[in-house]
């Protein structure tokens, strides 16, 4: 029958009987809305993710921290192993 085993239909009967009938349009109404973005939030995922593939890899080796000064005339502190 359609492809629907035992256990299916018991299953529709069994959430029918929870959500009264006149509940139901509304529950089916949710789960549309609900499949519908589940389905646009697959497709932005889906997009960004062939974007990020065709884009060509960033060469920048500079660091976008800035550095750090050195006090002119200083030396550098050199650290010691102090036993």
């Amino acid at each position: 029958m359609w492809g629907i085993g035992y256990g299916e239909i018991l299953l529709i009967l069994f959430i029918i009987f929870l959500i009264s009938p006149r509940e139901i349009p509304r529950v089916i109404k949710k789960i549309g809305e609900l499949m519908a973005t589940l389905n646009r939030l697959k497709d932005e995922f889906s997009n960004a993710g062939k974007d990020a593939l065709k884009e060509p890899p960033s060469h920048n080796t500079q660091s976008t921290r800035p550095r750090k000064r050195q006090k002119k005339g200083g030396k550098k502190r050199r650290l010691t192993k102090s036993n």
